[in-house]
């Protein structure tokens, strides 16, 4: 179960990298993501799953997913059913909320 969720995010993370093939990945994600880019922001959440340039952080990786899946991004909808599978109902009632926020705020409030 693990090796799939490591597989689909590889896979994820490597489309990231060839389409934000620039020095500052990050902040090109971010620039992306907030510009409402689906594939940016499900790249995010692979980012912040894996720590990859950021602090590995389970609830923030779970709110790009979710507004990645709102954006249209049905990979997005997997990652996150699948990394639901390790966070406390808490973990994700604050997910939501925070993508809800980020959403809510044009992507202005999305710590």
């Amino acid at each position: 179960m693990m090796n799939v969720l490591r597989r689909a995010l590889v896979a994820a993370n490597i489309a990231f990298s060839t389409k934000m093939a620039v020095a500052d990945g990050l902040q090109d994600g971010l620039t992306a993501a907030q510009a409402g880019d689906a594939i940016a922001q499900s790249n995010l959440g692979v980012m912040y799953f894996k720590g990859s340039g950021v602090p590995p952080d389970i609830v923030t990786a779970h709110m790009w997913l979710n507004i990645a899946n709102a954006n249209g991004s049905e990979p997005a909808a997997g990652m996150r059913a699948r990394l639901e599978r390790q966070m406390t109902p808490a973990e994700i009632s604050v997910a939501s909320r925070r993508a809800k926020l980020c959403m809510a705020s044009s992507y202005a409030d999305c710590d």
